[in-house]
């Protein structure tokens, strides 16, 4: 994925991020964008639409970490 900002490619801990929405097209647009987001803009656009949520898995010295943000993940996932 290329930062739109600096055009390289995103250099992160983030291995994954998926986006669940009702459009299919916004979705697959904000998983893309979660790759580069930091975490307070993955919040503020899922706290501004309750049908927005994120699923973000980090990689960690020790592993993996998951982090979520919205109803839809929080809800499912544990």
């Amino acid at each position: 994925i290329i930062n739109p900002i600096d055009f390289h490619p995103v250099n992160n801990k983030r291995l994954s991020a998926w986006a669940y929405c009702e459009d299919a097209t916004l979705s697959d647009a904000l998983s893309t964008s979660f790759m580069i987001l930091d975490f307070k803009e993955i919040r503020n656009i899922c706290d501004s639409n309750d049908s927005i949520s994120s699923l973000l898995i980090e990689s960690r010295n020790e592993g993996f970490e998951v982090i979520k943000f919205g109803k839809f993940f929080e809800d499912i996932v544990t």
